[in-house]
């Protein structure tokens, strides 16, 4: 059997914006979850996600 794709256990994909998307001035980011069951055919569980706003203004004076 030849294996296609490798398998990753327990992983978090995401990468650093230098120029992050802002709402009033602040950082946010989205959580959805989905769990794809089968690819023929295609089977995904999903539910509906939420977002997150940061309570303080972004800046980058803090930066080094």
């Amino acid at each position: 059997m030849i294996r296609l794709v490798q398998e990753f256990k327990n992983v978090v994909v995401q990468r650093y914006l230098k120029e992050p998307c802002l709402i009033n001035n602040r950082k946010f980011d989205l959580r959805c979850f989905m769990v794809i069951a089968c690819c023929k055919p295609y089977f995904v569980y999903s539910q509906d996600g939420y977002a997150r706003i940061s309570l303080n203004e972004y800046s980058t004076e803090s930066f080094g």
